[in-house]
């Protein structure tokens, strides 16, 4: 019995068996709120085709998502489908980031913790974020296109290590881009991403080789997901109205501003709200650049983003006590409005929280090289990153900027994930003692699931 307990234990199959119980336990008390009534009644007075093709016509482009999100909604027993299948979703971003970051590790120990890692750090994202819009609405929309988006990328891992791709394997594949690049951030992920591997491809002379039937038809169809995009009357239509409906003062800001927007309401929720993922994010990579380099100058750019993630929350007393002029401009910082504008132009202290956002970011990215250096992980872990931050940040060119909410932000958290895992993966190669660290990743990752269910 003994041995059975501690065969299942070791199992690589057990921490997605532990994911799993606790989203079934997350969506049990899940109903329907804020936009999903709203979709449920669409199906009452007319069938889905002539409702996609008003909706392209005066609203949007996603109607394959919206296909799926309308039919969800409409009786209670869809309701308990898409419960199902959003575990599902849960389930397989974390088999896709395992496929191609974790899965050809020999080392079964290794391979256990890091997965392990990986499902506590999808724990870390905040519950909230989940219903923005209403459940089956945000996680519709968000959460499932980021999964089909990251299992679609699993086509390059499998070209990488020579797999043969099936017909069932072209199926799913086109299936998910199809679902996937009909949401504008992930569509843009996907063309980058496939973009820079046939660059590879070109540069390493293996077009003939990887370059298989199933990859150019994704990449195909990402294009023309783009070009649907950029063409729909409907998006076009949309904006406007969301400018008289939730800014209208959007219309007279210039590139600047609208740049401004992306990146304070972005790290609004970073530093000013402190979101677990993001301080646990720094706290890993600053436990590596402590640990690993002697310069002083390179331990201080490693831990500034840690003390940027925390100094709000953590610090806030002594640091309203010794610059409440500091504190009181980061509070107008916390508001949904563009802080600078025409009328503090001249107020250098408006300047110092975007100063401190920009040297936060800078030294997550100088961070990623110090760990990396140029490998090929570092490279990978600078694209993830960087598209991490565009996917969030060109929230300021939506006049939904703030109507958004949080939502936009998953892209990035699940992008301060992966990063963390192959920290956490550089780490174990060079056996190093992560046992305090990782203590500390679990202990708040279970807090944040225990606050989940609290709410």
């Amino acid at each position: 019995m003994k041995e059975k307990i501690e065969k299942y234990s070791k199992s690589i199959y057990m921490p997605f068996i532990l994911l799993a119980v606790i989203l079934i336990c997350f969506h049990i008390p899940i109903e329907k709120s804020g936009d999903d009534k709203w979709f449920q009644n669409i199906l009452n007075n007319q069938n889905i085709i002539d409702y996609s093709i008003e909706r392209y016509q005066t609203w949007t482009s996603r109607n394959v998502i919206e296909t799926v999100l309308v039919s969800l909604t409409n009786t209670h027993v869809s309701t308990m489908i898409w419960k199902v299948l959003n575990i599902c979703m849960f389930e397989l971003i974390a088999y896709s980031i395992y496929k191609i970051f974790i899965k050809d590790i020999k080392d079964n120990n290794k391979k256990l913790v890091l997965t392990y890692i990986l499902i506590f750090g999808i724990l870390l994202i905040p519950k909230n974020l989940f219903n923005d819009a209403g459940w089956m609405a945000t996680t519709t929309n968000y959460l499932w296109a980021l999964a089909l988006g990251i299992f679609t990328c699993t086509l390059i891992k499998k070209n990488l290590n020579n797999e043969k791709i099936k017909w069932y394997n072209t199926i799913f594949y086109v299936l998910a881009t199809i679902y996937a690049a009909n949401q504008e951030l992930m569509a843009v992920v996907l063309f980058v991403i496939f973009t820079f591997y046939i660059l590879y491809l070109i540069k390493n002379k293996k077009v003939k080789i990887e370059l298989n039937k199933t990859t150019i038809l994704v990449y195909i169809i990402t294009i023309l997901s783009l070009i649907y995009i950029l063409t729909c009357p409907g998006n076009i239509v949309r904006k406007e109205k969301e400018i008289q409906t939730w800014y209208p003062e959007y219309q007279g800001f210039g590139i600047v501003s609208k740049m401004e927007l992306g990146i304070t309401s972005m790290m609004k929720y970073l530093i000013i709200d402190g979101r677990l993922v993001f301080i646990l994010f720094t706290a890993v990579m600053a436990f590596y650049i402590l640990k690993e380099h002697r310069n002083i100058l390179t331990k201080i750019i490693g831990i500034i983003p840690f003390i940027g993630a925390v100094f709000c929350n953590v610090f806030s007393q002594p640091i309203t006590y010794l610059f409440p002029k500091l504190m009181e401009v980061m509070g107008l910082y916390s508001k949904n409005e563009l802080i600078i504008n025409s009328t503090n132009l001249t107020d250098f202290s408006m300047y110092i929280p975007i100063a401190i956002y920009g040297v936060i970011l800078l030294c997550i990215f100088i961070n990623i090289f110090l760990i990396f250096r140029k490998s090929n992980t570092g490279i990978v872990a600078a694209i993830v990153y960087l598209l991490g931050l565009a996917t969030r940040g060109v929230m300021g060119f939506s006049p939904t900027v703030f109507a958004s909410a949080e939502r936009p932000s998953l892209f990035l958290y699940f992008a301060f994930v992966i990063i963390t895992l192959l920290i956490y993966k550089k780490m174990l190669d060079e056996n190093k003692n992560i046992s305090n660290i990782t203590t500390l990743y679990i202990v708040f990752s279970l807090l944040n699931v225990l606050n989940s269910f609290s709410i």
